[in-house]
């Protein structure tokens, strides 16, 4: 295990999966042992978890859609986003100030957006009916 934490082009993701511990678990223990991994395009396990969901409610998406300098996790079409926040990342203040700027422009911007936090994950039936919820005025 520990040649693949050192190994940079293996995501945490990669790694918690195979390992069946969590991204933070793997990242803390990279960080003891001094290795930065390379940055990539991946989705995180909270975005595969809410992606199952949309792919059971038979919605389409594109994940990773920019908006301006904005990025949201899935992209439903006709100015409808869905971003997850993980709690350790989305508690720090340097990103709650960021993501209340974000929220602010996709209001300004008439963009309808919304936010599953990891801890909502817990209980995939009320994910369910908040997606559910929002996507009700969802243009056919």
């Amino acid at each position: 295990m520990e040649e693949e934490l050192k190994n940079p082009y293996l995501s945490h993701v990669e790694i918690a999966c195979k390992y069946k511990v969590s991204e933070t678990c793997v990242a803390k223990r990279r960080k003891e042992l001094g290795v930065n991994s390379r940055r990539k395009n991946y989705d995180t396990l909270i975005e595969k978890q809410v992606e199952g969901i949309l792919l059971e409610l038979d919605l389409a998406f594109l994940k990773q859609k920019r908006f301006g300098r904005w990025s949201v996790d899935f992209y439903l079409g006709r100015k409808y986003c869905i971003d997850v926040h993980g709690e350790w990342a989305h508690s720090k203040p340097k990103i709650i100030e960021r993501d209340i700027r974000k929220k602010a422009y996709f209001k300004a911007h008439s963009i309808n957006y919304l936010v599953i936090k990891e801890k909502e994950l817990q209980q995939p039936k009320k994910v369910i009916n908040r997606i559910k919820q929002f996507t009700l005025g969802f243009p056919c």
